[in-house]
């Protein structure tokens, strides 16, 4: 805005509904913007070009966190992996690909059942078709070292599910 001749200088348009506030970066460079839409938004406050939107800003951290989940598991560093895992979650709590890699963890490395069949449950919200996580299901309900965490019923419709899914697996076929 300037002040003298009453104008706007530059407009920032990217926030679905209206802005709550303004802050400007301590060198001048940047504005960020809140808004009633949940965004945070980071613009160059000489052109006005968005720079940073929260969205973006979430899927990069997510990744980011994934990326080092992988790595830490790979490196067997599996409750650094976890909670690696449970970072990414905080930044994307639909994203599938998380609970299917902490199940697995937590079932397989650290004797986390309830966590286990938490994140699997979870996971085949989110991708209810993926045959590997079903038949992964049906063995952990059927099969855990826990007994309170088996229910064979539920066991035997995951692995229907997952042979339904792909007949011809022998992995499938075998779990049933």
């Amino acid at each position: 805005w300037n002040v003298t001749e009453g104008q706007d200088l530059l407009t920032l348009k990217g926030h679905t509904d209206r802005a709550l506030g303004l802050a400007w970066s301590p060198n001048g460079k940047a504005i960020a913007s809140a808004g009633s839409d949940g965004l945070i938004r980071i613009w160059d406050a000489t052109t006005g070009y968005q720079i940073i939107d929260s969205e973006a800003y979430r899927q990069d951290r997510k990744q980011r966190y994934l990326n080092l989940a992988d790595a830490l598991d790979k490196s067997e560093r599996y409750p650094d992996a976890v909670q690696a895992w449970t970072k990414a979650e905080a930044y994307d709590p639909n994203c599938a690909e998380l609970y299917y890699g902490r199940s697995l963890v937590c079932w397989k490395r650290l004797g986390d059942y309830g966590q286990a069949l938490s994140d699997l449950s979870r996971y085949l919200e989110l991708d209810p078709n993926s045959e590997d996580a079903n038949n992964d299901m049906a063995w952990l309900l059927s099969a855990c070292p826990d007994p309170s965490c088996r229910d064979a019923a539920r066991a035997l419709e995951y692995a229907k599910h997952a042979l339904l899914l792909d007949p011809r697996s022998e992995l499938h076929q075998a779990t049933l």
